[in-house]
Parts: structure tokens; C-alpha cells; sequence
């Protein structure tokens, strides 16, 4: 490959229509996964963990906001059903089409990172990547609290990168938030908070 090959494949790679319809295809391809699930009995048919939530979920749109016992898991994720089921009635179709703006939100997120710690080629590719990524798309289709773990991370880093006071504000409410979907993220609050210290003193 020459030169001039390399310098197009460089252009093409920065090219935002690479970023952009790199997420439009990976929207389409969750849309596409979703429906055809829906031809399906597993559509409707919840077990084990996302029965779990979905039931909750209905509770608390139904108004058991806090419950009677401690939580059986980390809580976030069945207060986001139940404020969907609060407002749109208890559909599962919703809920994953929600749950695919999140996840391709996420791979945005995710061109924003690449494009901080290295180039607008990175984070395209990295976004790309990210959108066909096919465990991305099996999980946003579930009723599966994986998917806003993986947003809520990706954010948090993407804020802590601005190095702005109310970006780090933001960072910590939704590290908080991430903590509240799976708790293990508990075990890097410290770390982030001493190299916040240190960034700060710097």
C-alpha cells in the first residue's frame, strides 16, 4: 500500500459517516434481533432473573416503591422497568427498545474514549466495533441488567476523562448509580477517588 492508499485509509477511518453509520447499523441489527425474538415464546416468557425483575418492576409501578424486605439484588435496575411500566404499561417490546438507545448510546460513549486517549480513526473503529459486537446485542434484548452496567461504566470513564469540576460531579452520581445495578463496582471507588485526589493536587 502506498502513501497516498495509507493517507485515504486514514481519512476514512476519521470520517464521522464511519462513526455514524456504524451505530445506525447496530441499531438496526438490535431492532432486527429484537423482532425476531419476539416470534418467539422467550419473548414473554421471563425465568429466572429477568422474571425476578420483571416482577419487581411491576410492583413498583404498581406503587411498592421501597418493599418489605431487603433487596434480593441490586435495586437500580428494577426501578428502571418499573418507571418504564409506570409510564408506558407493562411491555417488554418497549422496554428493549429502550434498552437498544442505551446500548448504542453507549457505543458513542465509547467513540468519545478513543478519541480522547488517541484519535477520531480510534474511537470511529472502537464505536464500530463496540455496535457489532453480537454479546452487545444478545444482552440489550434481554430484560438483563448488563446492558446499563456496561453504560454507566463507559460514562463514568468518559466524564472522568473531562477533568472538569462538574464532569467529576457527574462521574460520582453515576458511579453511584453503577453501584446501585452491580455492587462489585463498589471495589473501584476508592482508586478513582485517590487518582481524583491526585489529578486535583497536580
Amino acid at each position: 500500500m502506498g502513501t497516498s492508499e495509507k493517507q485515504r485509509a486514514k481519512i476514512s477511518l476519521a470520517d464521522p459517516r464511519l462513526l455514524w453509520g456504524g451505530l445506525a447499523f447496530g441499531g438496526l441489527l438490535r431492532i432486527a434481533h429484537v423482532f425476531a425474538l419476539r416470534a418467539t415464546p422467550f419473548f414473554n416468557n421471563l425465568s429466572i432473573d429477568p422474571k425476578v425483575y420483571d416482577a419487581w418492576g411491576q410492583r413498583i409501578a404498581a406503587g411498592d416503591w421501597l418493599g418489605s424486605t431487603v433487596f434480593y439484588q441490586d435495586p437500580l435496575y428494577p426501578y428502571f422497568l418499573g418507571l418504564i411500566y409506570w409510564v408506558f404499561g407493562h411491555d417488554l417490546l418497549v422496554v428493549r427498545l429502550l434498552q437498544i438507545i442505551i446500548g448504542v448510546s453507549t457505543c458513542f460513549l465509547i467513540a468519545r474514549i478513543g478519541k480522547r486517549l488517541f484519535d477520531e480513526r480510534v474511537g470511529n473503529l472502537a464505536a464500530v466495533i463496540a455496535a457489532l459486537y453480537l454479546p452487545s446485542i444478545f444482552y440489550e434484548a434481554q430484560v438483563e441488567k448488563s446492558f446499563l452496567a456496561v453504560f454507566l461504566i463507559v460514562a463514568v470513564t468518559e466524564l472522568l476523562m473531562r477533568l472538569s469540576t462538574k464532569s467529576r460531579i457527574a462521574a460520582g452520581f453515576l458511579l453511584g448509580l453503577g453501584c446501585l445495578v452491580r455492587a462489585n463496582f463498589l471495589l473501584i471507588v476508592v482508586p478513582i477517588a485517590l487518582l481524583l485526589l491526585r489529578t486535583a493536587n497536580s
